[in-house]
């Protein structure tokens, strides 16, 4: 019987959170005997149509079928419909299990990470313990 492999879509892996990640699940995958093949735009932004059409057609050329699972970090790819497109690929004809993680999917499972709780918790304990007034938080993605 051969390994099981399992493709991963994302955009920009060396970024520290993408990377951290992809580690982790490496780690795990590996020690399951499980192959991860990782496909990657390496520009989250492309400053020309022609560089967003190219950077993005990695995810043109997968044989989805060659994989039992399809990983895909979808807010890692900022080209537009880019997600979109890779689960109506998925979605007509792909047999494999599919998780999107930190994107919106009606069709596949997904996994959103829960940024606002922990954040929350080490602000209300800044005010309440240790009586901070005057903070200010920096973030990323506006949304």
């Amino acid at each position: 019987m051969s390994r099981k492999r399992i493709a991963f879509l994302c955009g920009q892996p060396e970024e520290y959170c993408q990377r951290l990640f992809i580690q982790g699940f490496n780690k795990v995958a590996l020690a399951s005997d499980i192959d991860v093949c990782i496909f990657a735009m390496y520009q989250k932004y492309q400053d020309s149509m022609q560089r967003e059409k190219g950077d993005a057609s990695i995810f043109d050329i997968i044989n989805y079928d060659k994989f039992d699972a399809v990983i895909v970090m979808a807010d890692s790819m900022q080209t537009p419909g880019l997600a979109q497109k890779i689960e109506d690929t998925l979605d007509s004809g792909y047999k494999g299990k599919v998780l999107f993680i930190e994107g919106e999917t009606k069709k596949f499972y997904n996994l959103i990470q829960d940024n606002y709780t922990p954040i929350k918790k080490v602000i209300s304990h800044l005010i309440e313990h240790h009586n901070f007034t005057d903070i200010a938080f920096l973030t990323g993605k506006s949304w």
